[in-house]
């Protein structure tokens, strides 16, 4: 009878063991949450808003985001979130420099989901401005050849009729008075394009037929700071965000000329311009005459900061749903 008794409490005591140990088990988390989803940024000047969509765990607890320098992990900031929250701001980041962020999920037994990284870029935006379509009036630029004491001053008169008057004067110092040069022609628009035919030439007071065609690409005017401008052939972006300086923009701009004697002569001058985050730009032009001369090309370096882009220096312009740079180097026709 002892012996019995003894095994049933042996036995007792063990079923109460194994007992206890399977809820030890069952209770103990050890798995973390998901991580959050559809994070979605708003690039700020020095700073961005970062939404996310947050995990369906009940446990969820807190969003730990890691920032560091892309070139710099080992140093890294942590910013915790609460599950209150599906949204940070964070400030104070050097522009046009690369980040490193990383995203962790915590539960409320500090379980980490997966890391969920990625790289972000904060830089000054440009000022973004809307282009329109060419209305009539007088246009003039001044354009420096480069010479010391050769620039030039040229015209474009569109008119309601389509007709176009393009004055041309040579300012050379050397010369007692400039001397003009007037063509006359019409203008016509197709899609995003001028094409400028011109049908007579005046060279002091003499007329003369003219056969010559001009077809920018690109062109367009557009209104800053209450002053009205003709722009072709305009930069137009091919690489890049919309909203952003850093990228490549390109124009081209054709020429057609007959002579007198029926010699046909062709330009196509093209303009590449990149930008890059690292403060550089490059701008390659470069000219070909078939038949004629090797493409000439000519390139031109430059370096521009932050506050070249926030004094306007550089601004994007928004036509037909494309996206144009107007820079420090583009030829503009301001209206009289």
């Amino acid at each position: 009878m002892k012996k019995a008794m003894y095994a049933f409490v042996v036995f007792l005591l063990l079923g109460i063991f194994f007992s206890c140990e399977k809820d030890d088990d069952t209770t103990l988390d050890t798995n973390g949450p998901n991580v959050v989803s559809n994070i979605q940024y708003q690039f700020k000047d020095s700073s961005v808003v970062i939404n996310w969509v947050l995990p369906s765990d009940a446990d969820y607890e807190k969003l730990a985001i890691e920032l560091s320098l892309l070139s710099q992990p080992e140093n890294k900031q942590t910013i915790e979130v609460t599950k209150e929250f599906n949204g940070v701001e964070i400030s104070g980041l050097q522009n046009f420099v690369d980040y490193l962020i990383t995203f962790t999920a915590y539960d409320n037994s500090s379980n980490p989901s997966e890391k969920l990284m990625d790289t972000i870029m904060t830089e000054v935006f440009p000022i973004t401005i809307s282009g329109k379509e060419i209305e009539n009036g007088i246009y003039s630029t001044l354009m420096d050849n480069n010479q010391d004491d050769i620039d030039e001053e040229y015209s474009h008169e569109f008119y309601s009729t389509d007709s176009i008057k393009t004055n041309s004067f040579n300012l050379d110092t050397s010369l007692t008075e400039p001397m003009p040069i007037t063509l006359y022609g019409t203008w016509t628009r197709k899609n995003d394009s001028l094409q400028i035919k011109y049908t007579k030439l005046e060279v002091q007071g003499s007329v003369m037929d003219y056969d010559a065609t001009d077809i920018y690409e690109n062109a367009f005017m557009y209104t800053d700071n209450e002053k009205t401008y003709y722009y072709a052939p305009a930069l137009i972006k091919t690489e890049g965000n919309n909203n952003s300086i850093i990228g490549k923009y390109s124009s081209t701009q054709r020429s057609y000329m007959v002579n007198q004697e029926g010699g046909y002569f062709e330009n196509k001058i093209t303009i590449e311009l990149i930008v890059k985050k690292d403060g550089t730009w490059t701008q390659t032009t470069t000219s070909e005459m078939p038949d004629i001369v090797q493409p000439i090309e000519e390139n031109t370096n430059g370096v521009w900061t932050e506050q070249d882009i926030r004094d306007g220096l550089f601004e994007l312009i928004t036509f037909n749903s494309k996206t144009y740079i107007k820079s420090n180097t583009s030829i503009l026709y301001e209206k009289e």
